[in-house]
């Protein structure tokens, strides 16, 4: 009977540091991935401040790799609730980031239904035009507007400071050389965030008896319903401008940590 127990446990180590030297591989990988994706960023966005969140996520999962592959004994001999602990803060954590992201793919996947207005959230302007990410939702809100000829365009944003003018005057010149008739579109100058786009709006739109389609970036389209719900919009639909493959990731970061700011401080 020793002889057996000896081997379970001798086996059990042996299980334990293999996937333990599995699990270290993959953080350094992981990591590894993070980084090149930031100086990827650095790149293409040189101004964008979000672009270090990767490369801490590089120096933390590659550090946590390291940790798991090299401290092996270390992190066997460690208490078991402590290590139960880590884990479940680990686990809830990565739970919670899925169940969040799989929201928001599904909310970017919807087909947007008929509706009276078409509330297109501002974005960058780069001096007096509109940034990639603003022609994006305002591609996809051209497309709608022309399906829909009998839907108004409701513009919103405001002029931040490095602006040449508001974002709702970039996106209404936009579409009107694009063929959009001046008065069907409405604007909305003042706002500068999802909330205030919402409120200021509700100025131009019945939003109880009214039917609104919001159209911004596929990524923020969860985020953006869920405010204008909260702002009494009481039929709305959404319209997601689709994101550039590679800057999914940081798209879909970003917004995770900004709906959970918004969880948190009571936006949604």
């Amino acid at each position: 009977m020793d002889v057996v127990r000896e081997e379970m446990i001798w086996f059990m180590k042996k299980s334990t540091e293999m996937w333990l030297n599995i699990l270290g591989t993959f953080l350094v990988l992981f990591g590894g991935f993070c980084f090149v994706y930031f100086v990827f960023l650095c790149r293409i966005m040189p101004s964008s401040s979000f672009n270090y969140v990767f490369l801490a996520a590089a120096l933390f999962f590659m550090g946590l790799g390291f940790v798991v592959y090299y401290g092996k004994r270390g992190l066997s001999k460690m208490p078991k609730w402590l290590l139960f602990t880590i884990e479940g803060i680990v686990g809830v954590g990565c739970f919670v980031f899925v169940i969040i992201e799989l929201i928001i793919v599904i909310y970017a996947n919807r087909t947007p239904s008929d509706a009276e207005y078409c509330l297109i959230l501002g974005a960058k302007v780069n001096g007096t035009s509109p940034s990639l990410s603003l022609r994006v939702r305002l591609d996809a809100a051209y497309e709608y507007l022309m399906e829909h000829p009998n839907c108004i365009a409701v513009v919103s944003g405001g002029k931040g400071d490095d602006e040449g003018i508001s974002e709702a005057e970039s996106m209404r010149i936009y579409l009107m050389e694009k063929g959009i008739a001046k008065e069907r579109i409405l604007l909305e100058d003042r706002s500068t965030t999802t909330m205030e786009n919402m409120q200021f709006s509700k100025e131009l739109i019945d939003v109880e008896n009214s039917t609104v389609c919001v159209c911004t970036s596929d990524f923020h389209l969860f985020r953006a319903c869920m405010v204008a719900k909260k702002n009494g919009y009481m039929h709305i639909t959404g319209l997601g401008g689709r994101s550039l493959w590679y800057l999914i990731p940081t798209n879909y970061v970003r917004e995770f940590m900004a709906i959970v700011k918004s969880i948190l401080w009571g936006y949604m």
